[in-house]
C-alpha cells in the first residue's frame, strides 16, 4: 500500500514537472531569451552553447573571478527571464550556456523548476518569548518554514482553541500544481504542523471529527502590481468566488507576455492547526477551481484539467515565438525534418506536403496553448 502511495505520488509530481516544463520550452522559444543567450554568448567570444555543464561551470569561474561587472549585468538579464516565466534562475543561467540542457536531467533536478514552487509555514502573531526559536527547532528536516505573521493579517480568533489563536498553517501554491497534488500537499502540512505544534506544549487533538470549518480557512489569490482595470475586474471575479486578493507589490508585472502570466501568479492557502482534514480538503479543492474561474475573466485560461502537451516541446523546432514564418516557412521546415528538397520539377512532393500540413496544425496547437496560459502574446 505504502508502495503504491510512493508512485503515485511520484506519478504526480512529474505531471507538475512536465506542465513547468511548457514555461521553459515557452522560454526557449521565445526570441528575448534568444537575444539574451547570442549577447552573452558573444561576450564569451563563443557561437554555441557549451557541450556540457562542466566545461560551462569550468568558464564561468574563471568570467566570475575576472569580470564581476559583466556578472551582475548577467544576472539582471536572468532575473528578468525567470520573472518573465516563473523558471528558476538556476535552470534558466543553464538554459543559456549549456547546449540542449534538460531541467528533469540528475542534474537539474536537484533544484526546483517553479519559482514559486510549493512552500509550507507556521505562521505566528505576537509569539510568547522564544516560542518562534522552539519551532524552528522543531521543525528541521520536516520542509516546513516558520514566519511571523502581522495581527491584521490572520484569520478571525475563536474563543475555545487552547491558545491556538495566534499560529496558522499556510501552504504556498503554483496555480499549476494538480489537485491531487495540492491535497498531498495540504494534508502533509497540516499533519506535520500539528505534530511541531503539540511538541512546541499546545494541546490537539489527534483527529478532528467535525464537518464545520467556522473561521479556520482563507484563500487568498496573490498578483502582481498591473493595469488598475484588469485588477478591477480580476477583484470583482474574486469576491464572486469567495477568494481574497492580495496585490504583489514586491514583484513588478512584466509587460512582455501579456498581463496576469503564471509568473506573478500565486496562491495561498491558511488554515488554523486543528481545522478537519476533509474539511480542509473539501475547501481546498473548491478553492483551486474558484481560483482559475476568476482567472479566466482577465485571459489566463488554465483549462478544465491540468495536463501537459507533448507538443510544447516542439515549439522552438517548430518557430513558434509570436512572430510571422519567412515566406516559405513551412518549406523550410518540412525539408529539415524530411532531410531532402520539398520540390520537385516546380511541385511539392506528397511527402512535403503531408508534412508541411502536419507542422501548421502542430505551430497551430501550440500556439493556442500557450496563449491560453499567457505564455505567448
Amino acid at each position: 500500500m505504502a508502495e503504491r502511495t510512493l508512485d503515485g505520488t511520484r506519478g504526480l509530481r512529474d505531471r507538475y514537472s512536465r506542465l513547468v516544463l511548457e514555461r521553459f520550452h515557452a522560454m526557449l522559444a521565445n526570441p528575448k531569451f534568444s537575444r539574451v543567450r547570442r549577447k552573452w554568448l558573444r561576450h564569451l567570444g563563443r557561437q554555441r552553447p557549451f557541450a556540457n555543464i562542466d566545461d560551462w561551470v569550468d568558464r564561468e569561474n574563471e568570467w566570475r573571478g575576472n569580470d564581476p561587472k559583466s556578472r551582475g549585468e548577467l544576472t539582471l538579464d536572468v532575473t528578468a527571464l525567470s520573472e518573465s516565466f516563473a523558471f528558476a534562475h538556476w535552470h534558466v543561467l543553464l538554459a543559456l550556456f549549456v547546449r540542449e540542457y534538460d531541467p528533469v536531467s540528475k542534474v537539474g533536478s536537484m533544484f526546483p523548476l517553479d519559482v514559486w514552487h510549493p512552500r509550507s509555514h507556521i505562521l505566528v502573531t505576537a509569539p510568547e518569548p522564544g516560542l518562534v526559536e522552539n519551532l524552528q527547532r522543531l521543525a528541521v528536516e520536516t520542509g516546513i518554514l516558520i514566519g511571523l505573521q502581522p495581527a491584521a493579517d490572520t484569520l478571525e480568533p475563536r474563543s475555545d482553541r487552547g491558545g491556538l489563536d495566534g499560529i496558522l498553517l499556510e501552504v504556498n501554491l503554483p496555480l499549476e500544481f494538480p489537485p491531487d497534488l495540492v491535497v498531498l500537499a495540504v494534508r502533509c502540512t497540516l499533519a506535520t504542523g500539528k505534530d511541531i505544534i503539540r511538541a512546541a506544549g499546545f494541546q490537539l487533538p489527534l483527529r478532528v471529527r467535525t464537518g464545520d470549518s467556522g473561521n479556520k480557512n482563507n484563500a487568498t489569490l496573490v498578483v502582481c502590481a498591473g493595469d488598475d482595470s484588469v485588477l478591477t475586474k480580476l477583484e470583482a471575479a474574486c469576491a464572486a468566488h469567495e477568494l481574497q486578493l492580495r496585490i504583489d507589490q514586491m514583484r513588478d508585472q512584466t509587460s512582455d507576455h501579456g498581463w496576469a502570466p503564471l509568473a506573478n501568479v500565486r496562491m495561498e492557502i491558511q488554515f488554523a492547526p486543528d481545522v478537519g482534514a476533509e474539511t480542509l480538503v473539501r475547501f481546498v479543492k473548491s478553492a483551486i477551481m474558484n481560483a482559475r474561474l476568476a482567472l479566466k475573466v482577465v485571459g489566463l485560461d488554465l483549462g478544465q484539467r491540468l495536463r501537459s502537451s507533448p507538443l510544447i516541446e516542439l515549439s522552438r523546432i517548430l518557430q513558434v515565438d509570436g512572430g510571422r514564418l519567412a515566406r516559405r516557412g513551412l518549406g523550410d521546415l518540412a525539408e529539415e525534418q524530411l532531410g531532402t528538397s520539398a520540390v520537385v520539377n516546380g511541385h511539392l512532393t506528397p511527402e512535403a506536403e503531408k508534412s508541411i500540413g502536419l507542422a501548421k496544425s502542430r505551430r497551430n496547437e501550440i500556439r493556442r496553448r500557450l496563449v491560453k496560459k499567457a505564455l505567448l502574446k
